[in-house]
């Protein structure tokens, strides 16, 4: 009875169909034990590639309106995925076909994000108004969670954690204005592995509003790379941040206007703008355009791969692997036709046959 109610509830939205936003991809994620197999989220749901054909899941599928939330997406071990939404944290144990919660704690929090560790370690930061937010931990790929720590006033919108060190862990977020306390941005440290963490304020400039820890150095754990954003229109530029202290000061590079994904590889960095450029340093500092016009969405490296999201309305492509800094395009969005293949009885099953009109 309770399946079915559930089911009966994602599958509610598909009676009014509504054309969303333009088509894209947001993010690319893939486990390591299958770099092979890739899941990004999109603007109608997800696109997953398994056996080299991509496909299609819709929204609905784990709850989500693709018209308003870009959820976190990771690959988890053995063609799971992880999603955390503004109602919770979805887990997908078969490759998105079926859904479950595995944590009934985190069933209606907004689960900011959502980030994979060494093994089998997931981290999520979870928020809700009844308490501060807090940072859980699966130690079992996403199938148990505990929580490790909370963060006091700041609100936080991302974790991360540095490969070449697990038991440091990174989160970016920010005190809001009230009263006549001003607003205040923060990089929080970790080196218990999420257990406690330690504030560093980071200064901003009038017209910014938030600092967005983007990723960690591969080799050094305490080269950081942030975006600070801005409060203004969409071409004001917003500064690519640079530390190499675990976070304590801060550079800034370079600066571009709607940026769209930062990628740090072993020996060079790549950022990109989602009004167009994409740019590539290997010594922290001095940028060189990969290609001025390449309107970027979405950065990864993933299986020794450099992957880059594209605006398909303008690059003709929705996604691209950077080789030798030249942009090969990978994918045109045309070419995602068919739905992920589920049992008829499963969740996406049962629900996504009544997306596939809007989705084409």
């Amino acid at each position: 009875m309770r399946a079915a109610a559930v089911v009966l509830a994602l599958l509610a939205p598909a009676s009014a169909l509504a054309h969303g936003r333009p088509p894209a991809l947001q993010s690319l994620d893939a486990h390591p034990d299958a770099p092979e197999t890739l899941v990004s989220q999109a603007t109608w749901g997800l696109a997953v590639r398994g056996g080299g054909d991509w496909r299609w899941l819709c929204a609905a599928a784990f709850g989500v309106d693709a018209r308003s939330e870009d959820p976190a997406v990771i690959a988890g071990p053995d063609g799971a995925l992880l999603v955390g939404t503004f109602d919770g944290l979805w887990r997908s144990p078969d490759g998105g076909c079926s859904w479950e919660r595995p944590e009934a704690r985190l069933a209606d929090a907004f689960v900011v994000d959502v980030q994979r560790g060494p093994g089998d370690l997931y981290y999520a930061v979870a928020s809700d108004v009844a308490r501060e937010d807090r940072l859980w931990r699966s130690r079992d790929g996403g199938r148990q969670w505990e929580v490790l720590s909370g963060f006091g006033e700041v609100l936080v919108d991302r974790v991360r954690v540095a490969p070449s060190r697990p038991d440091r862990l990174y989160a970016s977020g920010a005190i809001p204005a009230r009263d006549a306390r001003e607003r205040e941005t923060f990089l929080l440290r970790s080196d218990d592995g999420g257990r406690s963490f330690e504030r560093f304020p980071v200064p901003f400039e009038p017209e910014e509003r938030l600092l967005l820890l983007e990723a960690v150095d591969p080799v050094d754990p305490d080269a950081l790379w942030a975006v600070m954003l801005h409060f203004a229109g969409e071409l004001a530029p917003e500064r690519l941040l640079r530390s190499e202290d675990g976070g304590e000061t801060w550079t800034s590079p370079l600066a571009l206007p709607q940026i769209g994904g930062v990628v740090a590889t072993e020996g060079a960095v790549l950022a990109g703008s989602r009004l167009g450029g994409l740019y590539r340093s290997e010594d922290g500092g001095t940028f060189e355009a990969l290609d001025p016009a390449l309107p970027v969405t979405c950065l990864a490296a993933l299986g020794g791969e450099l992957w880059a999201c594209a605006d398909q309305a303008v690059a003709g492509f929705g996604l691209a692997r950077v080789v030798d800094g030249a942009v090969e395009p990978a994918l045109a969005l045309s070419e995602v036709v068919d739905p992920v293949a589920c049992p008829r009885c499963s969740t996406a099953g049962v629900v996504c046959p009544a997306w596939a009109p809007d989705v084409a």
